[in-house]
């Protein structure tokens, strides 16, 4: 399915579009479409590395804190 859109590109941005595009064997159309999807490709896997990136700083926080009660388990057997 697709649908038409209005788009407003610079002037130097549409010609370096269209050079690109023919010098590809393709059509602007399908030029646009493969650049915002790479584009899109790209931002998902930002917020896929922003997203584990604060998963990954919660399981290492959480690990210091158990890792700190078994030193203090640790430290309480040895005090007997």
């Amino acid at each position: 399915m697709t649908k038409g859109i209005s788009l407003k590109l610079d002037l130097d941005l549409l010609e370096e579009t269209e050079e690109l595009a023919k010098a590809g064997g393709t059509s602007r159309n399908k030029y646009i479409n493969m650049a915002i999807k790479s584009y899109n490709k790209k931002r998902r896997r930002e917020e896929m590395k922003r997203l584990l990136k604060i998963a990954s700083e919660k399981c290492r926080d959480e690990s210091m804190q158990v890792l700190n009660e078994f030193e203090r388990l640790e430290d309480d057997f040895d005090a007997i």
